[in-house]
Parts: structure tokens; C-alpha cells; sequence
């Protein structure tokens, strides 16, 4: 009773909508948050080099060897030959220890329109991966509907089979009592589980494919691989189909990198120009200067002009890249807009194909149920053979299966039509 209890605890009973809810905290849709926050940075980055920079240092230093300069100086006049008097002195330059402590404010007063271009392209870049992240939660919400829709079919089709091994069990102890009976043959009961076999073998592989897919529903809704998860929507007839406005995410995605190349292409123009950059620089060390064994401190002020005059072409090519870049991406962008159209009308055609189906496919099951039931009657009364019979069950399960997946194409068709409005791609 225990083990039963436990059982039941670790299975998860998914809906199509708690799938979705589950699917929006995938790791992949996560990245995504987080390289919108790390242009962020970028943009704070960029702008904090507006400002000027506020720097320090200390340093020590010990020479073994100092400098000197020999000199002489007059210290007298000889009384007798009223000559001077001359000493030999030396001088230190410098002292072998030295104390430096320095503050420094640099400023970047002019980088030639780069910085701003910059703060552009990466508005741009942040637009795009806003739109990147809302058009993978797009794609991983009609992947998982996706799914889902093919784990429903999967799941009542292997419902349907063990129902058709059911009665082929009951149609084969009958024909075992008619065969007692003497009303039957040896081989009609050899038919019967020939035809049970074959049923099994087809529910096999089907049991195979249900695994699989709930296999990768797990992983897109970031559900243990040991879990155990039961489909608890049922699979029904969605015939409405209602137009939406068009949407391509992958088309203004396009659009905002189309930015970021114009930006960037600017940026390299603006290395022509010149830099313009200063600095204020307070130094406060002993010994002060040269000679005094003392502390002391002075300001150092600084203006500088740098003007990149000659690099080969390297900025040339580089402008050059940037144009034949932008302009490979307008034929694609190009491409794409028509080719948006097509994927629209092709996606409504898949609909109404899909919907004739269904309706072909509702009208058969109908007949075959009929039939299999008739079936089973005459067989037991002995109006037809056990080959009819077989073969009434056979267009049974066919019929079934058949309107199983015209339910699921509906569904599919509408989650295509929805994919071709934001431009997403299911094969994750």
C-alpha cells in the first residue's frame, strides 16, 4: 500500500497550460534574460567613460647607486697670493630612497562621436536580444503544444490498440469454443493470434514513440528525467481557425542588427577623428624634487591630442566588412519577407486540408465501428467466416487510428499557422 502511495506521489499530472507555465523557466529562456542584463552593463560601462576617472598609486623605490657631480667651490682668498681657495664638493642627485604617493583625475574629453555611436548600437543590441528572448519563449511554448499535441494522439492510440487486443482475446475464445463446438477450424483460432501478435508488434513501436516524446516534454519543462508525468487533457476536435495579425520577431530582429551595422560602421568613421584627453595629477613623496630629504607635494596638469594618421587601410577594410556585412543581411531580410508570406498562406492551406481530413476521417470511424459490431454478431451466429471478421476488426483499428491523427493535424496546423506569425522555429 505504501509502495502504491509512493507511486502516486511521483507522478506529475501535466496539462497543455501548466506545460507552457513550466517550459517559461528553462534554462535557455533564462540565458536569454541574462544577456539582456549583461548589455546593460555594457551600455553603464560606455556611459561611465564620460566622467572623468579617479586613479591612485603608491610606490617605494631603493637605489644602491645615486648620481653625483663633483664641483668645486671657492671657501677663501690665500692671503699671500690673494689667490681663491678652492674646496671640491659633491652633489647627490637625487636620494636612494624615495616615497611616492600619487592621485591622477583622467578624462576622455573627446573620442570622436565612438562613444556615442556605441551607446546606439548597444540600444539597438539590447531591442534584439529583448525580441531573441521573447521569440525563444514563443518557440519553446509551441514546441512544448507541440509535444504535447503528439503525446495525447500517441496515448489514445495505445488505448485504442490494447481495446482491439481485447477483442481479439474475446473473438479468439470464442473461436475456440466453436472449435470444440465442431462449428470452426484449428486455423480460425491460429488467424486470431496471428492478428494479436501483429496488434502487439504495432502497439510496441507506438509505446516506443510515447516514451520518447514524453521524454522530451521532460526536458523542455525542465522536469527530472526520473519523473513520471501523466497527459491528463484530452484530445478533441479544435475545428475553429481564427486569423491573427502577423508578428515576425525573426524579421525585427533582423531589422534591429541592420541598426547595430549602421552604428558600428560609424564608430569605425569616427576613428578619423582625433582623441582629446586630460589629466589633473597630484604627487606627494619624499625626498620633495631632488635635494630635499623632506615630503612634499605639487600638481601636474596635462592636455593631449591623439589622430591616427596611416594603418594600412585597417580602418578602410574594416568600413568595408561593415557595408558588405549590412548589405548581406537586406537580401536575407528581404528574402524573408516574402518568404513569411508564403509560410502564412501555406499554413492556412495545411488547415483546411487538415480539417477536410478529419471530417473523411469522423465519417469512416463511424462506418467501421458499425461494421465491427455487425461483424461480431454474424460471426458468433456463424454467418461469416473468421477472415471477415479479422478484417472488420483490422479496418477498426485503422479508422481509429486514422481520426486519432486528424484531431492531432488540426492541432498541429494551428500551431504552424501561429509559428509562421512570429516567425519560430519548432525544430528545437
Amino acid at each position: 500500500m505504501l509502495g502504491l502511495f509512493l507511486i502516486i506521489l511521483s507522478q506529475i499530472s501535466l496539462s497543455e497550460e501548466e506545460a507552457v507555465k513550466r517550459v517559461f523557466q528553462n534554462p535557455l529562456i533564462k540565458a536569454k534574460i541574462e544577456e539582456t542584463k549583461s548589455v546593460n552593463y555594457q551600455k553603464k560601462e560606455i556611459l561611465s567613460s564620460f566622467f572623468p576617472q579617479l586613479k591612485s598609486s603608491f610606490s617605494y623605490s631603493y637605489s644602491t647607486f645615486v648620481d653625483k657631480m663633483t664641483q668645486k667651490v671657492v671657501v677663501g682668498i690665500d692671503p699671500v697670493t690673494f689667490e681663491p681657495i678652492f674646496k671640491v664638493v659633491e652633489f647627490e642627485f637625487g636620494k636612494p630612497e624615495r616615497k611616492t604617493f600619487n592621485a591622477s583625475l583622467e578624462w576622455l574629453l573627446f573620442s570622436g562621436l565612438q562613444r556615442v555611436y556605441l551607446l546606439k548600437m548597444l540600444n539597438a543590441l539590447k531591442n534584439s536580444k529583448l525580441k531573441e528572448k521573447e521569440l525563444k519563449q514563443k518557440e519553446m511554448e509551441l514546441s512544448v503544444r507541440m509535444l504535447y499535441t503528439q503525446g495525447l494522439f500517441l496515448k489514445y492510440a495505445i488505448k485504442k490498440y490494447r481495446e482491439i487486443i481485447e477483442i481479439i482475446d474475446e473473438h479468439t475464445e470464442v473461436a475456440k469454443k466453436r472449435y470444440k463446438a465442431g462449428f470452426a477450424l484449428e486455423l480460425d483460432i491460429l488467424r486470431s493470434e496471428a492478428e494479436k501478435k501483429r496488434v502487439e508488434s504495432q502497439l510496441a513501436e507506438f509505446e516506443k514513440c510515447y516514451v520518447k516524446v514524453l521524454s522530451s516534454l521532460k526536458a523542455l519543462c525542465n522536469i527530472p528525467a526520473d519523473e513520471e508525468i501523466i497527459l491528463s487533457d484530452s484530445l478533441q476536435p479544435d475545428t475553429v481557425f481564427q486569423e491573427k495579425k502577423e508578428k515576425r520577431i525573426d524579421i525585427e530582429i533582423l531589422k534591429d542588427n541592420l541598426k547595430m551595422l549602421e552604428y558600428n560602421k560609424k564608430t569605425e568613421y569616427s576613428s578619423f577623428l582625433p582623441k582629446i584627453y586630460g589629466s589633473i595629477n597630484y604627487i606627494y613623496g619624499r625626498p620633495y624634487g631632488f635635494f630635499k630629504d623632506e615630503w612634499g607635494g605639487y600638481y601636474k596638469y596635462f592636455i593631449g591630442i591623439s589622430l591616427d594618421i596611416f594603418d594600412f587601410g585597417k580602418r578602410w577594410n574594416e568600413i568595408r566588412k561593415k557595408e558588405a556585412d549590412r548589405k548581406a543581411l537586406l537580401y536575407t531580410l528581404e528574402f524573408l519577407k516574402k518568404n513569411a508570406e508564403e509560410e502564412i498562406i501555406s499554413a492556412k492551406e495545411e488547415f483546411e486540408s487538415a480539417l477536410k481530413g478529419f471530417k473523411a476521417a469522423k465519417k469512416m470511424l463511424e462506418l467501421a465501428r458499425k461494421s465491427l459490431e455487425i461483424s461480431k454478431s454474424q460471426y458468433e451466429k456463424g454467418f461469416i467466416s473468421n477472415t471477415d471478421f479479422l478484417d472488420a476488426v483490422r479496418r477498426n483499428l485503422e479508422a481509429e487510428i486514422l481520426y486519432l491523427k486528424s484531431l492531432s493535424k488540426l492541432k498541429e496546423a494551428k500551431i504552424r499557422y501561429e509559428s509562421t506569425l512570429y516567425g519560430a522555429n519548432l525544430n528545437l
